[in-house]
């Protein structure tokens, strides 16, 4: 399938250049089964008897005897008369748009009937409008949102299951979008392990570029629209967006897409920002109206997925960890003790982006002794290890309350992870100012690096255990961070042979995907690298960092392929 150039977009400068990158790197597919809707000839001379008939109009225009726009959920002809709309008649079936339409759709019964949990789905309540290919991949992703797509307890919402919903019956460049991410997340679970025979139905694979293609092409239409009007829309979108490019292993995409949408956000007052260094982000019954909990949302997934690509590829910006960052570099104000989950874990994400802040605003002086004696950054990264002492206390201290979770329980997995993150964001900030030698000879710092890694085995035989309990498909997705970007950093900032090994170990039966991140693809790539043979200059040397003190992994995969070196596999 071939890449379109960016003029494959309408050259309007109306349109942000964020929005017209964002829509850049989609895989189209060729001309011949691009989704066309369906066209009416008039005939040049009025003749009503052998005029077609179109069915699929409102009730009201029917009665009128008029054409209808059949805009949803009321058309344009009764609104603008001032007209109440009644709707169209459900049981009339959707037009087919195209053969790959029904041919995605044939395999829908057959779908339907073989997977128990999409006969729940029948009757189908709170229905998009669409084709039955659509209702089924939009619902299948609200079944798997309604299960949770997090690591941590606190991250679960009601975003995924009816906030995005909701803005899909409204929008159509949502419905497109979320109908293709279910689809590409369809792709994803039931696809063979690597290596193994199969492949997906061709038919869904063109359903979902044709979806993702629309959702592009019904956002760029907006451009007329104030962004102030359409940012949740456009960030929401931009959200499926990357989710789809990582689903499909398309990770320079999804990165231009992330990239973007942290473009849009970085233009936000920092007001908005400033949300997100609350303890007690807004709640359902809270008085927070949808639009502000979906905003918020969002916010905090763009601020997660900033941190966890930094860690992942070379030279990307956290912005809105840089944005809250300044103006308090010399705040050593100590944190309150945890009395909920909740606020241990939103002290972890702030200390994270801190550190994350002062990692990329430094990162050309790392070891360098003469930058590191100056008062300021001196200063600011004293206090960012002193924040992380405390905050060792304050779990100590919280995990000794009555409120502190049992062992075993989901909310006792999502502190170790806290634990996991801060600890980590703790020794990425130590190392700052250490030469690389001084990194991997500490017997101090190697302590460090086997108790993340025992942390990180003890989450991992949780989230085996839970599966095992749930019976749920092995191939699992989660949009927060979990124990990859951690496990990535010790193989890459750690050079003994035991703690790497566990490591590795770890990955290589990691049985979800967090992110960018696939734990076994990583590990994969890392053991490819460690194999490389090399003379006097080696092959890699001159591939770019990532705040992780290792290699972009993209631009590692990409430096293997030009090499013709393949990537190993179990």
């Amino acid at each position: 399938m071939r890449q379109p150039s960016p003029e494959c977009y309408p050259a309007d400068p109306s349109i942000p250049a964020a929005i017209v990158d964002s829509m850049s790197p989609i895989s189209c597919v060729s001309d011949n089964v691009m989704a066309t809707p369906t066209q009416d000839f008039a005939p040049t001379k009025r003749k009503r008897a052998s005029k077609p008939k179109v069915r699929t109009g409102c009730l009201t225009c029917k009665i009128r005897r008029i054409k209808c726009g059949e805009e949803r959920p009321a058309c344009v002809r009764c609104t603008s008369t001032g007209r109440v709309c009644d709707g169209y008649d459900k049981a009339m079936p959707p037009r087919l748009k195209d053969a790959v339409g029904a041919a995605v759709q044939e395999r829908c019964p057959q779908v339907w009937s073989e997977n128990q949990a999409l006969r729940m789905l029948r009757p189908i309540v709170a229905d998009i409008d669409g084709t039955q290919a659509e209702r089924l991949y939009f619902h299948r992703f609200r079944r798997v949102a309604d299960a949770g797509l997090c690591n941590h307890v606190t991250n679960l919402t009601s975003f995924w299951s009816r906030l995005a919903p909701q803005l899909s019956h409204s929008d159509e460049a949502v419905k497109h979008a979320i109908v293709a991410l279910g689809s590409a997340y369809h792709i994803y679970q039931t696809a063979p392990p690597p290596g193994g025979d199969g492949a997906p139905p061709q038919e869904l694979e063109i359903f979902t570029i044709q979806q993702y293609s629309t959702a592009m092409s019904k956002l760029s239409s907006y451009a007329h629209v104030p962004m102030k009007d359409r940012i949740t829309v456009t960030l929401l979108c931009c959200v499926s967006f990357v989710c789809i490019e990582t689903l499909r292993n398309n990770w320079r995409p999804a990165l231009t897409h992330l990239t973007n949408g942290l473009r849009i956000i970085e233009s936000l007052p920092l007001s908005m920002l400033d949300k997100l260094r609350d303890p007690l982000p807004p709640r359902d019954g809270t008085g927070a109206t949808e639009s502000m909990l979906g905003m918020d949302y969002i916010l905090r997934l763009f601020a997660t997925w900033e941190v966890s690509c930094a860690l992942f590829a070379e030279n990307f910006k956290p912005v809105i960890s840089i944005k809250l960052y300044e103006g308090r570099e010399l705040d050593d104000t100590p944190l309150n003790e945890f009395e909920t989950i909740m606020q241990a874990h939103h002290a972890i994400v702030q200390y994270t982006r801190d550190v994350f802040a002062l990692v990329w605003l430094t990162r050309e002086h790392q070891g360098d002794d003469k930058f590191w004696s100056q008062p300021l950054p001196c200063r600011q990264h004293e206090i960012l290890m002193d924040k992380g002492d405390h905050l060792t206390g304050l779990f100590e201290r919280f995990m000794e309350r009555p409120q502190a979770p049992a062992s075993g329980t989901e909310e006792y997995y999502s502190v170790c992870l806290d634990m996991l993150h801060y600890k980590c964001a703790r020794l990425l900030c130590q190392t700052l100012h250490q030469k690389p030698y001084q990194r991997r000879q500490s017997p101090d710092i190697v302590t460090q690096h086997a108790d993340l890694v025992s942390i990180a085995t003890l989450i991992h035989r949780g989230l085996v255990a839970k599966q095992r309990q749930t019976d749920s498909l092995p191939r699992s997705f989660t949009l927060d961070i979990g124990i990859i970007p951690p496990l990535y950093f010790i193989l890459v900032a750690c050079q003994d042979p035991a703690v790497q090994e566990k490591a590795l170990g770890i990955l290589r039966d990691y049985p979800q995907r967090e992110n960018l991140w696939d734990g076994n693809a990583v590990r994969n790539l890392l053991v490819t690298v460690e194999n490389v043979s090399y003379g006097p200059a080696h092959p890699l040397k001159d591939v770019p960092h990532s705040l992780a003190f290792g290699k972009g992994i993209p631009a590692l995969y990409e430096k293997l392929q030009e090499l013709h070196i393949k990537v190993e596999e179990d």
